[in-house]
């Protein structure tokens, strides 16, 4: 995980979207000030 976060602030990277459930603990991202949120679905309805 300190490699990745180390590459992540290399780009100055301040937020991590999640895509698909969580494999790794989150705790150490939070604390290199990188924010860790959820991909949300967005449900779109044919209303014609």
């Amino acid at each position: 995980m300190e490699s990745y976060i180390n590459e992540l602030k290399r780009y100055n990277t301040k937020v991590v979207i999640r895509v698909c459930d969580p494999t790794y603990d989150v705790r150490p991202l939070k604390n290199a000030g990188i924010k860790v949120s959820k991909l949300l679905k967005l449900i779109v309805y044919d209303l014609s």
